[in-house]
């Protein structure tokens, strides 16, 4: 015979609960070891996840609630055995009260502290304001010590416009594209002219065989291998033409592609969709800035202002699109302004992270001495 709910022990109990007379000692340390994985697991994930940008900053303090949450379910269960089986209702009870015993008091003691700091009369001392340094803002903008424009080199409509002003670019990136369809139709009309000429070529190269094959064996047909030969000639130089009309085609059908020159950014962009461009237009439709781990800003200053300034001297600016960051530059050089009424405050700054990009308005402090 066997005894009744034998069999039952092992419904709602907790990882390491069982009866020790069925447990072998391997058993128990094991379910210790998957508790201190998960919890180990759950560490390091609390640790990378409060560094890490894969998930939405914002969100960062609900998942570590979340993962603490669960730290909290593996020590009750894997550790100390805590489930909601018939068994462990009365240490469920407990836990609870003693939670509910613990938050009681830390939240009313923190009630009771918040209570009396805003309804107890205090004495208000006058606190001298510190002496605030005085600073002269002055406004420049962001320039690179090269910039490199790029024209049309082929008469067009553009069709399209892939960059714009700022945009960080790569070498033979595309930017814009000149409309090909007609360039694209004249590249197969000379690859079909091509194909016809090389054909009569080679025509003309048989027959030309056959005829000095026949010419040896009997003397009348010395003039129709001249002729023959002056045929192939011509032919000749047609597909020659041919081949020269189509590799100019390619050429200008490459040139429908406007790409940037160099890893940089995009300094001005003077093209749209819709636009007819030419190779002989002054204006570029693009000017790009290579990328340079140093930058220079310029900025107008007062004279008397300008005038107490030294090369090499370092000063702190800000730029308007890196809000909540500060930059440092040496002082290159103060040149005097037409008119003399005011003076260009050059500063060259390390970029080494190439955040600040040719365009960009920044402000510079000066302090006041």
């Amino acid at each position: 015979m066997t005894v009744q709910g034998e069999d039952d022990t092992g419904f709602d109990v907790a990882p390491g609960a069982m009866g020790a007379a069925r447990e072998s000692v391997w058993e128990g340390v094991q379910t210790y070891l998957i508790g201190l994985a998960l919890s180990a697991l759950f560490t390091i994930a609390a640790f990378y996840f409060a560094q890490s940008r894969w998930i939405w900053a914002p969100s960062i303090p609900v998942a570590l609630t979340v993962l603490a949450v669960a730290q909290i379910g593996v020590h009750l269960v894997f550790f100390l055995h805590l489930t909601t089986g018939p068994d462990n209702v009365n240490n469920t009870l407990a836990l609870a009260f003693g939670t509910l015993i613990v938050a009681l008091v830390i939240g009313g003691s923190l009630w009771i502290m918040y209570h009396m700091n805003m309804n107890m009369p205090t004495e208000r001392m006058a606190t001298p304001v510190p002496a605030v340094a005085r600073h002269h803002m002055a406004t420049g903008v962001i320039e690179t010590e090269s910039s490199v424009p790029v024209a049309a080199k082929i008469s067009g409509v553009i069709r399209s416009v892939d960059c714009d002003v700022g945009m960080p670019v790569r070498q033979s990136q595309l930017c814009a594209t000149i409309d090909a369809r007609l360039l694209e139709a004249a590249v197969a009309n000379g690859d079909r002219s091509l194909s016809t000429a090389q054909a009569r070529v080679k025509r003309d190269q048989a027959a030309l065989l056959a005829a000095q094959a026949r010419a040896q064996r009997g003397p009348g047909e010395g003039k129709r291998v001249e002729a023959l030969r002056d045929v192939l000639g011509g032919d000749q130089r047609a597909a020659a033409a041919a081949q020269q009309a189509l590799d100019a085609a390619k050429a200008k059908l490459v040139d429908t592609r406007i790409v940037a020159p160099t890893d940089g950014v995009v300094l001005s962009r003077n093209v749209r969709p819709g636009q007819a461009v030419a190779p002989n237009s002054e204006q570029p439709l693009f000017v790009f800035a290579p990328d340079a781990t140093t930058v220079e800003l310029r900025a107008s200053l007062p004279g008397s202002v300008a005038a107490r300034l030294e090369p090499g001297e370092t000063l702190i600016f800000t730029v308007d699109q890196l809000e909540g960051e500060s930059f440092y530059g040496a002082i290159l050089g103060v040149a005097p302004a037409r008119g003399g009424e005011a003076s260009e405050l050059i500063v060259r700054a390390p970029n080494p992270r190439a955040a600040l990009k040719p365009g960009m308005k920044a402000t510079i402090s000066i302090p006041d001495n």
